[in-house]
């Protein structure tokens, strides 16, 4: 057992971390709070618990009891490793006792924690008797136990692309299983939000008009991290009303000692090492000290970057070590992640750097410690994260080490405000009209559509877009294309997937999407995979695939694009005096045309690049500036262009305090003359085709949203601009043309209009 006050007191006296050190929140232990249910489980079930050890059960899990029982929707919203799985599973096979017949559908946002669950269930079984005969099916199901699956299974374990793929698709082979059905559960449900959550709730559409079809009326279960608005997200999700589900969301579950500490490298006294190479730093540590540490990356890139210099520094001076570390992310095939799943919950591994493909429920034992290398983005995912470190009475550290981007440095320096943040409100992009074409296609074709089923289900909205994609023939609406469902993914920008292989091998690498393969993958990149470095040799824009060879380097790669906007359609407006802000539709191009190595040296090289264009229609925000200031900045030395840019980076950047996204949701432009505004222009975009509801929430708050920019970068001590005020990581240009003089004035411009506009009002 760790003895944590002295490792803390150790951290804080270490030269080196004391100097970074900004703030250390205690979260007391917390009491298990246990009800008794009334009327008991059945025997097996009480029999299955006695032998688990679990004598009693906490309040939220006998509350969940009771409204399954009672045949209502439920949304449970509790904390990670709150015992939110019994919570279901102990009336869904109570009814299965009752009803030997019944059947269930259990979805997963991804095949590993498909894999947990069913393992779980199958324990259940085992030690209660109850035949639940669970199967996965899933893309990894071998075709010829299907058939079998079908005729046997009680409950299904599933992902969402195969519900829309093979369940919803071919229906009538599950007639016996659907006509059945009693329940739908969508475990980690929060993960379902932005286009792939559109996605899946045009998919849940779909399946209920199928339950009309088949004369069932199942109960929805939704177990999700906290959210502000759960009853209505469930809504929006599962097109239910929102008075239809019972909320539960207080804990009963016991909490051991936690301490968060909020960890800045960027201080004065400080300012040596980056966040990843601080992170590697404390990974190290915590390592010789026996902390089991789970360390949360924003990217790819950089988890394997921290699991290289880790690697690296542990074959110099302690190679004992080396079979204690991993990388794990989406992207690796199915077998290497199961591996390092199973280590992690075995102990065998005790430092693992991930993206936050670790973030769900997947049962990887108990861990001592989570590192987050970078705001995650959210408070939602902070929440979740952190939630890996400690369980029941066990203590735990909570790593932030902050990134030198502007939202970070902001919690850096309002330590209070962090912790008092809310949770965000999930937005998911349920009127996309691409993602509603899409999705009613396939509707049609499942099942005959009039006007009052498409109403119902999809909204005007969706009747709309079926008048005007679908055909109509005899009062019903069928779709255009003899396979509409795998007319698409459930992807963003681009729906094509590259496979990345190694140059002279067959067996693929991993996968990508066509704006990761552009931007990380094209030729000449270099590429890190589970701490090897390859360099891309080629890729084929027609077999979709990409081609490496393994090398060492002295420098890394960053991809340099440019974006155009125009067919500007506004949608709303709004005046504030001399600014005027737009939301709408547009179309976007991006496109990446070359590329520079940077060497460890510190110089860098520009190589050029030859892709086509990514173009995409969206929705987006713009901004226009009177065109005077343009003159007015050239007589003070200054380019208006250069602070627009300044002002675009650095909204794009605190956006995510406000809504429910990352920055690499967003896009942005600024312009000096825009052809279609015939003004300067600054724009942020969707980075998702048809749009997800980002840019126009931005839009109802662009007050407070200017406002606070014009805190920030007035806050912020540097001199020229830099990652904490006005430069951004994602920038096309790599942060060339920019100038935070020009930004502060185009600020103070934006500051005049906001304050002259509160006067009149």
């Amino acid at each position: 057992m760790n003895n944590f006050p002295s490792i803390i007191q150790a951290f804080q006296s270490d030269k080196h971390f004391k100097k970074r050190l900004v703030w250390i929140e205690t979260f007391a232990p917390k009491e298990a709070i246990y009800k008794r249910l009334s009327p008991s489980l059945p025997e097996p079930l009480r029999q299955f618990l006695k032998n688990q050890g679990i004598t009693a059960l906490y309040e939220h899990q006998c509350e969940a009891i009771t409204a399954i029982r009672q045949g209502k929707h439920l949304i449970l919203t509790t904390p990670t490793a709150s015992g939110k799985s019994l919570a279901f599973q102990l009336p869904i096979l109570e009814r299965f006792i009752q009803q030997p017949n019944s059947t269930a559908l259990f979805l997963y946002p991804t095949k590993a924690l498909t894999q947990d669950q069913w393992q779980s269930l199958k324990q259940i079984e085992k030690g209660s008797g109850i035949p639940i005969h669970a199967y996965v099916y899933d893309g990894d199901t071998p075709k010829e136990q299907r058939e079998a699956i079908r005729r046997q299974a009680r409950i299904i374990l599933t992902n969402p692309y195969m519900l829309h793929y093979s369940i919803t698709a071919h229906h009538g082979v599950w007639k016996r299983f659907l006509s059945r059905l009693q329940f739908v559960l969508l475990d980690e449900s929060h993960h379902y939000r932005g286009v792939f959550g559109a996605h899946v709730a045009m998919v849940l559409r779909r399946l209920r008009i199928l339950f009309r079809y088949y004369g069932v009326s199942p109960q929805f279960i939704l177990v999700s991290a906290t959210l502000a608005n759960p009853k209505a997200f469930a809504a929006q999700l599962t097109g239910l009303s929102s008075d239809a589900f019972v909320c539960i969301q207080r804990s009963g579950a016991p909490q051991g000692k936690k301490y968060f500490i909020l960890y800045n490298p960027y201080t004065k006294e400080a300012n040596t090492l980056s966040t990843l190479q601080e992170s590697e730093v404390l990974l190290k540590w915590l390592l010789k000290q026996g902390i089991q540490t789970l360390c949360f990356t924003r990217t790819r890139r950089a988890a394997e970057l921290i699991y290289k210099r880790l690697k690296e520094a542990l074959e110099e001076k302690e190679p004992e070590l080396l079979n204690k570390i991993a990388v794990y992310r989406g992207g690796y095939m199915p077998q290497d992640r199961r591996r390092i799943e199973q280590q992690l919950k075995n102990g065998k591994i005790s430092a693992t750097i991930a993206t936050n493909a670790l973030e769900l429920g997947i049962d990887i034992g108990s861990l001592d410690c989570v590192i987050m290398a970078g705001y995650p983005g959210t408070m939602l995912s902070t929440w979740q994260q952190a939630g890996r470190a400690g369980r029941k009475q066990q203590e735990a550290f909570i790593f932030l080490i902050a990134q030198e981007d502007m939202l970070d440095q902001f919690f850096m320096r309002h330590p209070k405000q962090f912790f008092q943040r809310p949770y965000e409100h999930a937005i998911l992009a349920i009127h996309n009209p691409y993602i509603l074409e899409k999705h009613l296609s396939c509707a049609a074709q499942e099942s005959p559509l009039d006007e009052k089923t498409i109403l119902t289900y999809f909204g005007e909205e969706g009747l709309r877009v079926a008048k005007e994609k679908l055909k109509l023939h005899a009062g019903r609406f069928f779709a255009k294309t003899s396979d509409p469902h795998r007319a698409f993914y459930f992807g963003g920008i681009g729906e094509r997937q590259y496979k990345l292989y190694i140059q002279g091998k067959r067996e693929c690498l991993e996968t990508l999407d066509e704006i990761h393969a552009f931007s990380e993958a094209h030729p000449g990149a270099v590429y890190l995979h589970q701490g090897n470095t390859y360099v891309v040799k080629d890729l084929d824009l027609e077999q979709l695939t990409i081609t490496a060879v393994q090398k060492e380097t002295d420098y890394y790669t960053q991809a340099l694009w440019d974006v155009s906007i125009e067919n500007l359609r506004v949608k709303k407006e709004k005046v504030i005096k001399l600014l005027r802000c737009y939301w709408g539709n547009v179309k976007v191009s991006h496109r990446y045309w070359g590329y520079i190595k940077r060497l460890h040296a510190g110089t860098t090289l520009q190589e050029p690049l030859s892709l086509p264009e990514i173009t995409f229609e969206t929705q987006a925000l713009w901004i226009t500036f009177p065109a005077y200031l343009i003159e007015e900045f050239r007589k003070k030395a200054l380019s208006l262009e250069e602070g627009l840019h300044g002002l675009e980076h650095a909204l794009i950047g605190l956006m995510p305090f406000h809504v429910l996204c990352d920055r690499q949701d967003l896009g942005g432009l600024s312009i000096r003359f825009h052809p279609e505004t015939y003004l300067p222009t600054v724009f942020i975009y969707d980075g998702h085709e048809g749009g997800i509801g980002l840019s126009e929430k931005a839009f109802e708050i662009i007050q407070k949203l200017l406002d606070l920019t014009y805190q920030l970068v007035h806050s912020c001590a540097c001199l020229k601009g830099c990652p904490s005020c006005i430069y951004s990581p994602k920038c096309g240009n790599n942060n060339r043309y920019l100038d935070k003089r020009a930004t502060l004035e185009v600020l103070a411009f934006v500051k005049d209009m906001l304050r002259s506009l509160q006067k009149s009002s």
